[in-house]
């Protein structure tokens, strides 16, 4: 019973990770497409 919740309970946190990670790339890409319209004014 515990190694199955605490199996769970890891997927969980990696695929909390995943989503933090997805977030981070976004924002990354949105800050270059700023950068880059901001270069030409």
């Amino acid at each position: 019973m515990e190694g199955t919740y605490s199996g769970k309970t890891s997927t969980i946190v990696s695929s909390e990770n995943q989503h933090i990670l997805d977030i981070r790339v976004v924002v990354l890409i949105l800050i270059t497409r700023v950068k880059l319209a901001c270069s030409w004014f």
